[in-house]
């Protein structure tokens, strides 16, 4: 089963309460997603801790909603450059 993807770039991060909040890319209300233990973040293919997650940041986010809350399972920092080999 595939969830659901979100686009959008990092606007905040409460570490204390797990909640990330992105930008949609479109012009709209930000949308704020939830996330556990088992959430996995990565940046250039490598996992990285959501400390490390910066503002501005374009981020697509694998995620599923539950009773109203979205749960980010997968958090994919993009280069916003092409990245060469």
């Amino acid at each position: 089963m595939h969830g659901l993807t979100f686009n959008g770039t990092v606007q905040s991060i409460d570490h204390q309460n797990h909640r990330l909040s992105l930008a949609p890319l479109k012009p709209g209300e930000p949308v704020v997603f939830l996330w556990g233990d088992s959430t996995k973040f990565w940046k250039h293919g490598e996992p990285i801790r959501p400390k490390s997650l910066e503002p501005t940041w374009p981020v697509p986010v694998h995620y599923h909603t539950s009773s109203g809350q979205l749960t980010a399972h997968h958090v994919y920092v993009q280069p916003p450059y092409p990245v060469l080999h």
